[in-house]
This record gives C-alpha cells, structure tokens and sequence, in this order.
C-alpha cells in the first residue's frame, strides 16, 4: 500500500547477486566510503546525517542535478549558500557606492545629431571642431570632423556654445588647431566671451602658415 501510495514500483532482483541492482549497489558503497572518511565525527547517527546530506545535494554525473534537486525541483541551500549572500550584497553595495561617489564630481552630457561641438585633442589636451553625426552608444557618438568622421566618448566633446579654454597658464595661445583662420575664430569666440584676447606671436604665425601650405600640397 505505501509503495502504491507513493507511486514507487517495486523490482525485486535475484537474491545473492549484487550485480543485478548495480545501481543501489554503487550508491551504498559511495555512501559507505564518505561515511569512513568523517573520521572528527564520533556520534553514528550525526555521522550518517552528515553523509547522507552531502551525498544528497552533490550533483550526479549523469543528469547534472543532485537528488535533492530532483525530487523537490530546488536546490537545497547549504552553509556555504549562506554565505555567498552577503559576500555578494557587499560587492554590489561598494559599486553602487564607486558609481554614485563617480556621478558627483562628473557632469553629464548628451548630443543629438547636428550638434555643433568642440573635440578634445587627446595629444595636444587643445580642441578642434565638428559635427555630431549620430550616437554610437550609451556614451559614444560619431564626429565629422570635415570630411573624417571619428567615434569619440561625450567626455572629449563640448557644445560650440561651451567654448574650450585654448590658452596654455602662461598666457600664451595653444596651437590645437587645423589651420590659422580657424585659430582666429577661436580667439574671436573667446573674445566675445571673455574680452581678453591672446593674439598669436610671429612665431606661431608662422608655424600655422607652414602647416597650412603643407596641407594644400
């Protein structure tokens, strides 16, 4: 009746021949070897809890899923499981913390395509100008720069209204830029916005100009 009950059909196998029930066989000699090798355990029946539960929620070979696992559809939480938690909940405490601790100090920018902005010159730490094409990404934009379009992150970009500072601390203009005419709009920008104007020594006259002619050759 229990063995109805529960839905367990009995088979019976040929008395003195453990090779018919492999299966059983194998199990009990697992459980026998585990149950030997908890040596710090003194008390049998604690010992044999211990086995068994390990043996119980160890994943089998053959379907990938414990015992347990199988019968109760779940996977059994152990000590370990316990633990895993808070170890988890700590690490995606201290990033939230990293990226709110990030956000305070960083402005956030946003272009849309036709955007008219200035491009940080990573080698030079000047700017030079272009034209937002299209967002490549959460913080990623596509950039024509006159004929060349660049991806660039929203950190390198400014809006043309939000000129760059192209003078260096001494005072002196920064050469960042494509062509002189150019380096005259920048300088008006700046005027309009500041009213202090750096002209350009003959020097850097020059070195624009040399730049220029090296372009149209």
């Amino acid at each position: 009746m229990f063995l109805e009950r529960n839905g367990v059909k009995h088979i019976t196998s040929s008395p003195y021949h453990p090779r018919t029930n492999g299966q059983v066989e194998r199990t009990i000699q697992t459980i026998k070897n585990r149950y030997k090798k908890l040596t710090n355990v003194h008390d049998i029946r604690k010992r044999l809890s211990i086995t068994l539960f390990w043996y119980r929620i160890t994943p089998h070979q053959s379907s990938n899923r414990s015992p347990a696992e199988a019968m109760f559809k779940r996977k059994i939480n152990t000590l370990i499981d316990n633990i895993r938690p808070s170890i988890v909940s700590n690490l995606e405490f201290s990033s939230i913390k990293r990226s709110l601790d990030h956000d305070k100090h960083s402005k956030f920018r946003q272009f849309k395509a036709g955007d008219e902005v200035w491009i940080k010159n990573e080698l030079t730490r000047g700017y030079y100008p272009g034209r937002v094409t299209e967002r490549s990404g959460d913080l990623s934009y596509k950039v024509d720069t006159g004929g060349l379009v660049k991806r660039k992150h929203a950190d390198q970009l400014r809006l043309k209204e939000q000129t760059p500072d192209h003078s260096t601390p001494d005072g002196k203009a920064n050469s960042n830029h494509h062509s002189y005419d150019e380096f005259g709009n920048v300088l008006e920008a700046n005027k309009q916005n500041t009213g202090d104007v750096c002209e350009p020594s003959d020097m850097k006259k020059h070195e624009l100009a040399m730049h220029e002619s090296q372009q149209e050759e």
